[in-house]
């Protein structure tokens, strides 16, 4: 699994949390900053979910601009990631910025693996005995404490890439982050890993 994600994604907060504090104490908080440095994030993070794809496929699948747009700005109840980290600062918790931050990297980076592995199979071309080359995702926790039990269920399940993943308690998503209850998407550490079958 490749790490550096969770490098970049520890070292913007640190970065946000400090430009907090700062801009607190100066009693002007510019939300414009926050919001700019948390979409800075999240196109690095889509981005870092391609190349980490097309290593594990070893393809050259190409980022598409729409489907990381679709992604980055797409809404949870009438708001986006915008909208969210407003919310937080206007209610002085940046503890919440840095969730929304941790959350929406998180879904950015398995998006844009998702993206790419799945077009990527929808362009394999078909073997000669007339069945086409499928690609598997496999389920990948942090392994430690911290994992919460409906993800834990899920560590090494592998499906093929246009399947979903089942928790136990009948939620379901293509990939991390993706759930339809938010309790198993907030901040949810988990990737998945992709491979030919």
């Amino acid at each position: 699994m490749n790490l550096a994600i969770f490098d970049e994604i520890e070292s913007i907060k640190t970065r946000l949390r400090e430009q907090y504090y700062a801009q607190s104490a100066a009693q002007k908080v510019k939300k414009e900053y926050f919001e700019d440095e948390i979409f800075d994030l999240l196109v690095l993070a889509w981005l870092m979910g391609v190349d980490d794809v097309n290593a594990e496929l070893s393809i050259e699948g190409e980022p598409s601009i729409e489907d990381m747009e679709k992604c980055i700005f797409r809404k949870i109840d009438g708001e986006d990631f915008r909208d969210r980290v407003r919310k937080h600062l206007d209610n002085d918790d940046i503890e919440g910025v840095l969730l929304v931050a941790d959350t929406e990297a998180m879904h950015s980076y398995n998006d844009g693996k998702f993206v790419t592995a799945r077009d990527a199979a929808d362009g394999m071309e078909e073997t000669t005995d007339g069945g086409g080359l499928s690609v598997m995702k496999t389920w990948r926790t942090m392994l430690d404490e911290r994992v919460r039990d409906t993800h834990a269920y899920l560590e090494g399940m592998s499906v093929p890439v246009d399947a979903e993943f089942y928790t136990y308690d009948g939620d379901h998503a293509p990939y991390p982050t993706a759930f339809g209850r938010a309790e198993n998407n907030c901040g949810c550490r988990c990737v998945t890993e992709y491979s030919r079958a």
